[in-house]
């Protein structure tokens, strides 16, 4: 399946991160965490924006997510947003 005169494709993909040093996470999804004082909530969406020429398939520009400018206490890569 090729499409005829494209002049760039846009392909979006799930990324994938560590969280809190143990943990994986990808793509969308959801975690609760605990500490000895508080417990959180956190939403994340990681993922990867590439850009390829539409004749040769080459990839023009590869990009991740960046994070929302929070202040929470976990950091992730791309957009995220806390709650206690």
């Amino acid at each position: 399946m090729s499409p005829q005169g494209l002049d760039a494709y846009i392909v979006i993909t799930k990324a994938k991160s560590n969280f809190n040093g143990s943990r994986k996470v990808e793509g969308i999804g959801f975690i609760t965490y605990g500490t000895v004082l508080a417990s959180y909530n956190q939403i994340y969406a990681l993922y990867e924006i590439r850009v390829f020429d539409g004749k040769t398939f080459d990839m023009i520009e590869k990009r991740a997510a960046s994070p929302l400018d929070n202040s929470g206490a976990m950091k992730l890569p791309g957009p995220s947003q806390l709650r206690r």
